[in-house]
């Protein structure tokens, strides 16, 4: 007589192993492939621009246009403007913000006077600057 084995044989289990030992090998190799990636410092003489995904300013969907009378009116958008915390020059962000729009009619022409509307602590990066 055959003495019974110690370790009965289970259906599938070297397939579990098998998938067990693949996950176990491909987390190790992730942790070891992956890492963060550089930093780059921005200085203060670094030029910063605008974020090329978000959307264009000039294609910004008014929220609200006002008529004040025939040659004024007033239209509110939310764009995407550099910001930066009032300090601390040369670090600018991108965040969007309500711009109040206001249009006067002269000679055919448009002329726009814009309020940015920044939330308190930060400063808004002027066309000059």
């Amino acid at each position: 007589m055959k003495p019974k084995p110690r370790f009965y044989p289970r259906p599938f289990s070297s397939i579990a192993g098998l998938l067990a030992l693949g996950l176990v090998a491909g987390g190790l190799f992730l942790a070891i492939a992956g890492r963060a990636a550089q930093q780059v410092p921005i200085g203060a003489g670094q030029l910063v621009l605008p974020d090329a995904n978000a959307t264009n300013p000039a294609s910004t969907q008014p929220i609200a246009v006002q008529s004040l009378d025939s040659s004024h009116f007033v239209v509110v958008t939310r764009e995407p403007r550099l910001v930066s915390r009032v300090g601390e020059e040369g670090r600018y962000m991108n965040m969007i913000l309500h711009v109040v729009t206001y249009y006067t009619v002269q000679n055919g022409h448009l002329i726009p006077i814009e309020h940015v509307h920044v939330p308190q602590g930060y400063r808004a990066l002027g066309a000059g600057e």
